[in-house]
């Protein structure tokens, strides 16, 4: 797995032999609101996925991405609700992943979640 220091741009590679595990939070606020954002892990050190409706994610290949999607596209087949979804693709590990709903192997079913309220958000 590759991570950047916080404030630069050095990418580092950390290897991980017996799993990891990951805790964040997060707060959504402002006035409009933009498509959400992934959590990525990838295989290359280098990609950026594409902006907007694509988290970030969208177009790098042998990745795994988590996705905190707060606003419905249909042209992914997105949910009419915000959503966390497991993304990867399953057909060609080896090829690039996508934010369509296609790529989805687990989807949140709680139409109630709502990323953009202003309230802190832990992710364990």
């Amino acid at each position: 797995m590759w991570y950047s220091s916080p404030g630069t741009s050095n990418w580092q590679l950390l290897k991980f032999f017996n799993g990891f595990r990951a805790s964040f939070s997060f707060i959504i606020t402002g006035g409009t609101r933009a498509d959400g954002f992934a959590f990525v892990i990838r295989g290359d050190s280098q990609s950026v996925g594409s902006a907007g409706n694509g988290l970030g994610y969208s177009g790098i290949r042998q990745s795994i991405a988590i996705e905190f999607d707060a606003k419905q596209d249909l042209s992914l087949s997105d949910p009419a609700f915000n959503h966390v979804s497991l993304h990867v693709n399953a057909l060609s590990p080896t090829g690039p992943n996508s934010a369509s709903e296609s790529f989805s192997q687990a989807l949140s079913e709680d139409a109630d979640m709502n990323f953009a309220n202003g309230c802190m958000c832990l992710v364990v």
